[in-house]
């Protein structure tokens, strides 16, 4: 339930980044909302995996403990080249389901007092006394915020409502699936290899022998973005040997999930 107070900043999208500046606004002692248009957990199609710029950012907001005890750790990365020749990247890196990742930054958001709502925003607009309006689609009034934070990663639609961004493409597009499987290669595989070029696959160890498997594609490479993703990751199933091994000792447990991104807008 709402209320009809003006809030200090409502924030649109409770993924990692609507989550994380949520929480340290919170910790300031500002009034939060947080807005998302699906309850929580849930599902985010993605490669599951995270790297040392993001250990960095959930260090410095005192979340990396947290997503650590709820990830599976490896010691390397392994990329492939087109002629499946490999090399070995040593490094810290993190296995976690976004349905696990982002639940976690959005109680710790919850927890540091930002209020959750479960709303589709549909309009950004300028209010009466330099406050913003949030119209949403099912809620009876609209929200009041001094300040609106749009979170909503390769969505652009409520900044171009806005007249903040223009329209431009996503810069990619990948689709993933999870296996289980008693593989016994602990290691992030990503594999540039002339079966999927100009796209590239992944296998990335999520813990309790699952996998996340998938491949991708930039839009700029292609006229269609998704350049029947789906029979590229059948190709990399069948002719790279790391998944075929995989799939000979595993089962897809799964759908076959996709999403765009993002790096970058325009206007």
């Amino acid at each position: 339930q709402l209320d009809d107070r003006i809030y200090d900043v409502a924030i649109v999208g409770a993924g990692p980044a609507g989550s994380i500046c949520a929480t340290l606004i919170a910790r300031a002692g500002f009034s939060v909302l947080l807005i998302d248009k699906e309850p929580f957990p849930r599902d985010k199609a993605c490669g599951d995996l995270l790297i040392a710029d993001s250990f960095a950012a959930l260090r410095r907001v005192h979340l990396l403990d947290a997503v650590k005890a709820a990830a599976h750790a490896m010691p390397v990365s392994r990329v492939y080249s087109p002629s499946k020749i490999f090399f070995d990247i040593p490094g810290e890196y993190l296995g976690i389901k976004r349905r696990v990742l982002d639940t976690i930054l959005v109680r710790k958001a919850v927890e540091a007092g930002a209020i959750l709502v479960h709303a589709v925003a549909q309009k950004v607009l300028d209010g009466e006394n330099a406050d913003v309006v949030i119209e949403a689609a099912n809620t009876n009034f609209r929200i009041r915020a001094k300040l609106a934070v749009l979170a909503t990663g390769s969505v652009n639609d409520l900044a171009q409502r806005a007249g903040i961004a223009e329209q431009c493409k996503p810069s990619a597009v990948a689709i993933r699936t999870y296996v289980e499987s008693d593989f016994d290669e602990d290691v992030i595989i990503l594999a540039y290899i002339k079966e999927i070029l100009p796209g590239y696959g992944w296998i990335i160890p999520v813990g309790n022998k699952t996998y996340n498997v998938g491949c991708g594609i930039t839009y700029a490479r292609t006229d269609n973005g998704h350049h029947h993703l789906k029979k590229q990751l059948e190709k990399f199933l069948e002719t790279f040997p790391p998944a075929i091994e995989l799939m000979k000792n595993g089962k897809q447990v799964y759908h076959i999930g996709g999403a765009s991104l993002r790096c970058g807008l325009a206007g």
